[in-house]
């Protein structure tokens, strides 16, 4: 609520990053999906409160799977715990992501 004069007109949207652990825990990052599970909490509850009575502010949230990072690097440390990973998406595959500077 108090980010809303800061919206043009009460019009806007915000975008959480959750992740897939958030309807998948598992070790040993469990802890990090219910926070990520939080996430989808918040948001539906904001998007109750936001998008109605005029305000028509629009709340998503994004639910990426594993991407490797310096945070993932524990899930992928061996060629064993990597395939676990990629046995459990659908793709088969993990997601890069790179950063330009």
């Amino acid at each position: 609520k108090l980010c809303l004069p800061y919206f043009p007109e009460n019009k806007g949207s915000i975008l959480f990053i959750s992740s897939i652990w958030a309807y998948r825990p598992d070790r040993p990052i469990g802890i990090y999906g219910v926070t990520k599970t939080a996430l989808i909490g918040l948001t539906k509850a904001l998007a109750l409160d936001l998008g109605k009575g005029g305000k028509r502010v629009r709340v998503n949230c994004l639910a990426p799977g594993i991407i490797r990072t310096n945070f993932s690097s524990a899930l992928t440390a061996s060629e064993e715990a990597e395939q676990h990973v990629v046995d459990q998406t659908i793709l088969g595959n993990l997601m890069c992501f790179f950063v330009v500077k």
